[in-house]
This record gives C-alpha cells, structure tokens and sequence, in this order.
C-alpha cells in the first residue's frame, strides 16, 4: 500500500458572526472546477522527476494565478492539480520509495503546508467573489421584480382607467337613448 497524504482545508467561519463555513459559498464554483484538474495515472516508463518536475512546474503556475485576484479560478485548479499529483500520482511510482528521490519527496512534503494554507486563503477569496455575483445577481433580480411590479401596477391602472371610460361610454349611450325616445 502507498502512504497517501491528504490536503484538507480547515473548517470554520470567516470571522463574521452568522458567516458561512469557509468554503460554503464557492463549493458549486470549485465543484465544477474540479473536471479541469484531472486525473492522471502514473506511468512507471516515466521516469519520478519528471513528476516531479511537473508538480513544480504547476505550483509555479498556481502562485503566478494567485497573485492575481482575476485569476482566483485557474489558480485554484493548479492549487489542486500539484496536490493530486503529490498525493495521488507520485506516491504510486515505482520509484518513489527509493532513497535517490528522498530529496525530491522531503520538497515536496515542505511544500504541503505552504499549499495548503493558500488554498484555505483562496478559497476564502472565491467565497468573496461568490459572494459578490450572489448578491449582484441578487440586486439584478430585485430591479427586475420591481420593474415587473411597476408593469403590473401601470398596466392594472389602465385595464381600470379603461374600464371607468368604457362604463362611461356606456352611460353615455344608455342617455342618449333615453334622450332619443
């Protein structure tokens, strides 16, 4: 059996009283993005630093999305795709038991911390734009609900504006009518 390491973010509020668990309000968002991380298998024809190489390579990624607050989503996948490459794949090599990668195995492992602590800041980031969308498509439904509120009421003033003159009319009529004979 291989040692699998999980990354778990941590639970708990964001401080507000009433707040949301951490997570809660991008866990749709971060559902979907998770189809972009993938899943890769290890090939043992492959050799481990390549693996390792490539988890490098897409933390560098990771960090470089981070820095940028539009790029929270692509940062988040890359987040995720270095911590199933070092959890999932690479502990399945053939080789990673093998004392020439302790190196490799002991940077990765110093890595964990560091990963998973800005994986709990973006996540806490993705809620804050979550957020903001809910509530913006929030206040949009609301200004449309009011302007159907609006239609309603100035539509139901002269379905009665035109009822109080066609009474009118008819009163009108009936007069004439009876004026007539």
């Amino acid at each position: 059996a291989h040692h699998r390491v999980r990354i778990r973010l941590l639970p708990g509020g964001r401080g507000a009283r009433g707040a949301m668990p951490l997570g809660d309000s991008s866990k749709f968002w971060r559902e979907k993005l998770q189809l972009e991380v993938g899943d890769f298998e290890v090939l043992h024809s492959l050799a481990i630093t390549k693996y390792y190489d490539m988890a490098e390579k897409t933390l560098d990624q990771a960090h470089l999305a981070d820095r940028d607050n539009d790029e929270v989503a692509h940062a988040y996948v890359f987040y995720k795709r270095w911590v199933h490459l070092v959890c999932d794949v690479i502990p399945k090599h053939n080789y990673y038991r093998d004392p020439r990668y302790q190196l490799h195995k002991a940077s990765v492992q110093g890595q964990m911390r560091t990963v998973n602590v800005a994986l709990e800041q973006l996540v806490m980031r993705m809620d804050v734009v979550a957020e903001e969308h809910a509530q913006k498509h929030a206040e949009k439904r609301a200004a449309h609900e009011e302007r159907l509120k609006i239609q309603r009421e100035e539509l139901r003033a002269a379905e009665e504006a035109a009822a109080v003159a066609a009474a009118a009319e008819r009163e009108e009529e009936a007069a004439r009518r009876a004026a007539s004979e």
